[in-house]
């Protein structure tokens, strides 16, 4: 009966806030912060030890924070030795991992570990017998493949859960004064577990908030919103930021083309095109050159949309948004009402396949002529003279009629683009055709020959060859 009063008393007081038995008490902590890339954790409290080429990366690849540890593959290892303060029975080791490729043993006498569970972030149960000083812990990658390691975390008690804060990105742009077109592109304060928090920011001549989250624009400029959680005994304290830059109001003096793509994303101002020669068009992007640059025009075919086909020269003005598409400057959102069109015509520059990687986005139309296509996955590549490596993915921008939709030799013409990181081909005409011929590529006399089948050939072979991308018979 005492022993029974004296367990409820107990529950009482730490249900009355006296002391929360049940919260995390951390033995042991480390999240590599302390070091610098190509560093080797050694030493120390924690008697650290690395195998092979285990060291410190600044990266953050495990899902944590740069740096991080890379545990080296076959069987290398990172160990430490926790002084344990007389701590033992139940206590729960977590760490981050970018692969379940760790293993995690003690050579601590008595010590036994339970079986890893989780996914991104790993946990064991480890019982430690009463009495133990120490525990000797090893994180040893056992497969051919290295891995990343960090947040490792050793306690007792119940794990505080993580904030749960975020601005929903790192950064964002807006244009004073806009707040209808471009204010939608600021954060949203997410704290989802409703904690008492701090927000602040470090401009609030360019911007202020509230403890809410709530963002009030004042001026251009940048600013660092903040929103910090010190953390309690359910929850780990927090700190996120955003990154905020308010353009200049919009003005109503015309930019070129070239003043235009030097605006900051999301600005909204006033694009002026002079003889602008429409290098292609359709879908809903027209992609214009003049004089100062060359700018990809997304047309939503609404009032004030531009109607125009390739090779026709326009000028005027247009409203709009600067964007980036995909890495590309260019305009969105427009209104376009004094733009005038005129007839021309537009002759693409050929260029060998050797060649095409080196030129700059959108700037020119070129032809490549009878060059290979291949399928890889979903997508078609252009592939080099021989058939053997991939040059840039064939992506349908303009959704032109007769768009490649096979293995074969074409003759295309298009425009360089991209997407993000991927190299691209826009083609505005596609020609299938039936051989290697007349391939416009740099000579070089001492360039590799290769037969019709792609295999690579010396000086004595006789027979019809490829080099340079050019057909030619060596007897």
């Amino acid at each position: 009966m005492k022993k029974l009063l004296r367990f409820s008393l107990l529950a009482l007081i730490a249900l009355c806030g006296g002391g929360n038995l049940y919260a995390e008490d951390i033995i042991w902590q480390e999240d590599f912060s302390s070091y610098s890339a190509n560093d080797v954790p050694s030493g120390g409290t924690y008697s650290y030890a690395c195998t092979g080429t285990t060291k410190v990366y600044d990266d953050k690849l495990a899902g944590g924070t740069a740096p991080e540890l890379l545990v080296a593959k076959s069987n290398q290892t990172f160990s430490a030795i926790i002084p344990l303060g007389g701590k033992s029975g139940e206590i729960t080791l977590t760490y981050k991992a970018n692969y379940d490729r760790i293993t995690v043993s003690s050579t601590t006498t008595g010590v036994t570990l339970g079986d890893k569970s989780g996914s991104g972030t790993y946990k064991y149960t480890i019982t430690v017998p009463s009495g133990t000083e120490s525990l000797a812990l090893e994180f040893k990658n056992t497969t051919s493949s290295n891995v990343r390691l960090d947040d490792i975390k050793l306690y007792q008690g119940v794990a505080k859960q993580p904030a749960g804060l975020s601005w929903g990105k790192s950064s964002a742009s807006v244009t004073f004064g806009n707040g209808d077109d471009t204010y939608k592109y600021l954060p949203v304060l997410q704290n989802p577990n409703s904690l008492s928090i701090t927000c602040s920011s470090s401009e609030e001549s360019v911007a202020t908030v509230t403890n809410a989250g709530e963002i009030t624009i004042v001026g251009a400029g940048e600013t660092i919103l903040s929103a910090v959680f010190e953390g309690n005994d359910d929850y780990e304290a927090q700190t996120v930021t955003c990154t905020v830059k308010v353009n200049p109001a919009p003005s109503d003096t015309p930019n070129t083309i070239a003043e235009f793509k030097a605006l900051a994303a999301n600005t909204v101002g006033v694009l002026k095109i002079t003889d602008g020669v429409v290098l292609a068009a359709g879908n809903k992007y027209i992609v214009v050159k003049d004089a100062t640059g060359v700018i990809m025009i997304n047309e939503t075919k609404s009032e004030g949309a531009i109607s125009v086909t390739q090779g026709q020269k326009i000028s005027g003005t247009i409203n709009g948004t600067k964007t980036a598409f995909g890495g590309l400057d260019g305009i969105k959102s427009i209104t376009a009402s004094d733009i005038t069109v005129s007839d021309g015509t537009i002759t693409a520059t050929q260029i060998g396949v050797s060649n095409i990687e080196g030129q700059e986005y959108l700037t020119e139309l070129w032809q490549l002529q009878d060059v290979i296509v291949k399928k890889d996955g979903n997508n078609y590549y252009i592939y080099n003279y021989t058939g053997a490596a991939k040059v840039l993915q064939i992506y349908d921008e303009f959704k032109i009629e007769g768009a490649v939709a096979a293995e074969g030799t074409y003759t295309l013409e298009g425009l360089r683009g991209k997407y993000n990181a991927t190299e691209q081909f826009w083609p505005t005409k596609v020609t299938l055709t039936s051989g290697i011929q007349n391939q416009i590529i740099d000579t070089d006399v001492n360039a590799p020959l290769y037969n019709l089948k792609g295999e690579r050939v010396d000086g004595s072979y006789r027979g019809v060859v490829i080099q340079n991308g050019q057909k030619k018979i060596q007897k």
